[in-house]
C-alpha cells in the first residue's frame, strides 16, 4: 500500500512539473507574438528625432519603431497595425530634441 501512495505522489510531481513547462511555453509563444509596432500617430514634425536605431536601444523588452517624426521605443503588440519596425541602417543616431511634434487635422 505505501509503495503505491509513493508511486501516487510521484506521479502527480512528475505531471505537476510538465503541467508548468507547458505553461510556460505557452506564456513564451505569447509573448513571442507580441512583436508588431502599434499604430503610428497621425502627426506632422517640425524635425525628426530618433530614440533608437535597433530593438537593443530600447529598455524593457520594448522594440524600435520608424514613426513619422523619427524613431521610438515602444511596447509590442500582438496584432498588426500601420506601425513599421525601425529598419538596420548604419547612419542612424539617436537623439532627442524639444521641438513640438504637432498634430495633424
Amino acid at each position: 500500500d505505501s509503495s503505491l501512495y509513493i508511486h501516487f505522489e510521484l506521479l502527480q510531481s512528475q505531471e505537476m512539473k510538465i503541467t508548468i513547462v507547458l505553461l510556460l511555453a505557452v506564456l513564451a509563444i505569447t509573448v513571442a507574438q507580441a512583436n508588431y509596432c502599434p499604430q503610428k500617430p497621425d502627426l506632422e514634425c517640425i524635425v525628426t528625432q530618433n530614440e533608437c536605431c535597433k530593438d537593443s536601444d530600447c529598455k524593457n523588452g520594448k522594440i524600435c519603431c520608424q514613426e513619422n517624426c523619427g524613431t521610438v521605443c515602444h511596447q509590442a503588440v500582438k496584432r498588426q497595425t500601420n506601425g513599421t519596425r525601425a529598419t538596420t541602417n548604419p547612419k542612424c543616431r539617436k537623439y532627442r530634441s524639444h521641438f513640438l511634434r504637432l498634430v495633424q487635422e
